[in-house]
């Protein structure tokens, strides 16, 4: 559908406040408030559980059994503390050198494993046996053993309680104004956009916040929190400024200037990305992640790619001579409109194989299916490309190319024994949420620090197993709530391309939380995608901050009650939005049905299970929960 020179300005006009009057957003205000008074509540909880042993930590650095490596004045602070462990006094005396040398700034005590000894260091003494045995002729090693950093863990802080009572005052106060203040400039300038979206994304934002904290020891690791509410504080600026573009105007008509950036982040990371650890999978670019950026790129240029191509796809057909034998069977639309769905699998496929890593490809490849479905009206070839895409998978789990992928499908086969290295990822996040139960273990008082990656590709594990079963529902209501809103937004949209950036904004949420859900859970093997408004992470959390600021712009551009022409562009796109939304409402029922199995219906037997895998030592043996 076209869109004329007075529809435009008709559409800046409705965006634009009128005579910027200030004008309460009441219903917003209400909602934000009520979730700000139940995201205090839990962090008043979890504050109140960690700050428990605080009278003890600071009675240990009074009495000097505990020492702050962060305020150190000498070395000989360290001498007394090491002297049970290292009998030998060169050897001693040169760890309290060492491990003083890297004082003063250290972020967690777990840094001291990251020290190293050379061979010369230990050469120069006759003595120090016990260094000189392990080196074995290396030139260089940690020189801490494991159970000698977590001894010392035990004894040593890098902050004291009052600083984290600072930090965590300072940064929960900034989390809070950064949704407050939004509201307030909203309301001075008249804005019309969606008024529960704001509450929703509190909601979800705060149980992420909670679950830094808790996730952490406050004196000994990271403030993970800190950085949490950064990226939030970050994401609601964001916000404010994307509500206020017209992302038509700036660029509907340059659709494919997102398309050629989205291949520039792609090639970049395919070139130099690194993965998590040792992975081999490419996630990781100059310290953040690109697949994020690359998500909304991708959806721009989709939305402006249907926009002015949707009348075709419902309504041309193909009359080629040279394919009459596939048309006389399928009704599809020309080959210029067709082969685009077959690039755009191929790509995913090609994208899956250089990354090394299933989920981004995955999300990539099914946002095109939904959005061409949408499009087409016709859930055929979404079905048909569907299916292509899980045979290139099949194809490079069977060839064993990627590494990484393969071995996240070995352990969803079998979590319960493998022979992948490390391959208890699935086992630990399934003993979370058994560990949960129905109600949880409470804010603060459950272990999913022993989590592998808790905070980033399982924090729904840690969710589940703090805040139990009706954690994981809420969770779920709420992206729910989120994808439903901004579908609405999308039948409500002014034109096309807006109708299709806020169904493509609300399939690409969908899709990604539906990927990382089914996989913590093990209904999908395991992938590197980001929890929206959960996960760890400034990046992720600035993009899908600006996914919320973009459908708010399309929804402040909308007139609140739709015009019949409004009603008349939209049927069209009706039915296959209300078919789209029950097919991911369908995937979330089986994902939240999976969850109560492990966490209502066998949570005592998955609790108890054992884990046959692959050991740091090579060796397999059992594994249990840690809990226990």
């Amino acid at each position: 559908m076209a869109v004329t020179r007075s529809q435009t300005a008709q559409r800046v006009d409705a965006r634009r406040p009128r005579g910027s009057r200030f004008a309460w957003r009441r219903a917003e205000f209400v909602w934000t408030v009520a979730a700000g008074l139940l995201v205090g509540a839990g962090l008043f909880q979890v504050y109140k559980a960690k700050s428990q042993p605080f009278v003890d930590i600071s009675n240990g650095l009074a009495a000097r059994r505990l020492l702050d490596l962060n305020a150190l004045s000498a070395r000989e602070d360290l001498l007394s503390l090491l002297a049970p462990m290292f009998p030998d006094s060169a050897e001693r005396d040169l760890t309290a050198r060492k491990i003083y040398y890297i004082s003063g700034g250290l972020p967690n005590v777990g840094a001291i494993a990251r020290i190293r000894v050379t061979a010369d260091e230990v050469g120069r003494s006759r003595t120090m046996k016990d260094l000189r045995d392990r080196l074995a002729g290396r030139d260089s090693m940690p020189l801490l053993t494991a159970a000698q950093v977590r001894d010392l863990k035990t004894m040593l802080v890098v902050r004291r309680p009052d600083q984290f009572r600072r930090a965590f005052s300072l940064w929960a106060g900034v989390f809070f104004a950064a949704f407050l203040l939004a509201h307030a400039w909203w309301s001075i300038r008249g804005f019309r956009g969606d008024q529960l979206l704001l509450p929703a994304v509190l909601l979800l934002t705060g149980a992420g916040l909670i679950l830094m904290i808790t996730l952490r020891d406050p004196v000994r690791d990271n403030l993970l929190f800190v950085d949490f509410a950064q990226g939030v504080a970050g994401g609601a600026a964001l916000l404010v400024v994307a509500s206020a573009l017209d992302f038509e105007r700036l660029l509907g008509k340059l659709s494919f200037v997102p398309l050629l950036a989205s291949f520039a982040l792609s090639a970049l990371l395919i070139l130099f990305g690194y993965g998590p650890g040792t992975s081999d999978a490419k996630v990781n670019l100059l310290g953040f992640q690109p697949v994020e950026l690359i998500r909304i790129l991708l959806v721009l240029f989709l939305a402006g790619y249907f926009a002015s191509r949707w009348d075709v796809l419902r309504h041309a057909r193909e009359t080629r001579a040279s394919v009459s034998a596939l048309t006389r069977r399928f009704d599809i639309p020309p080959l210029e409109y067709t082969v685009p769905v077959l690039a755009c699998v191929a790509l995913s496929v090609i994208f899956f194989f250089l990354q090394k890593d299933m989920g981004p490809a995955l999300v990539f490849g099914c946002l095109f299916l939904t959005l061409y479905g949408l499009a087409r009206g016709s859930a055929f070839v979404p079905a048909a490309g569907l299916g292509l895409l899980a045979a290139g998978f099949a194809i490079g789990y069977v060839v064993g190319v990627p590494h990484t992928v393969g071995e996240r499908v070995a352990m969803w086969l079998s979590p319960w024994d493998n022979l992948v290295h490390g391959g208890d990822q699935l086992a630990h996040s399934l003993w979370a949420f058994a560990t949960g139960g129905v109600t949880g273990t409470g804010i603060g008082l459950g272990d999913p620090q022993v989590v592998p990656a808790a905070h980033t590709d399982l924090i729904l594990s840690a969710l589940g197993e703090e805040c139990g079963f009706l954690g994981v529902a809420a969770a779920f209501a709420l992206y729910a709530f989120i994808v439903y809103r901004a579908f609405r937004i999308a039948l409500r949209a002014r034109t096309d391309y807006e109708f299709f950036l806020a169904a493509g904004l609300a399939a690409a949420t969908a899709l990604q939380v539906l990927v990382i859900a089914c996989g913590a859970l093990g209904v999908f093997p395991l992938t590197g995608v980001v929890t929206p408004f959960l996960s760890y992470g400034r990046s992720a959390m600035l993009t899908n901050f600006l996914v919320i600021g973009m459908l708010l712009s399309i929804s402040g551009a909308s007139p609140r009650t739709p015009s019949p022409n409004q009603e008349d562009r939209a049927g069209p796109f009706r039915t296959p939005v209300t078919t789209a939304a029950i097919v991911f409402g369908v995937l979330g029922a089986i994902a939240l049905a999976k969850a109560a199995y492990v966490q209502v219906a066998r949570s005592a037997q998955v609790m108890g299970q054992g884990t046959l895998v692959v050991q740091a030592d090579g060796a397999r043996r059992y594994q249990y929960n840690p809990r226990f």
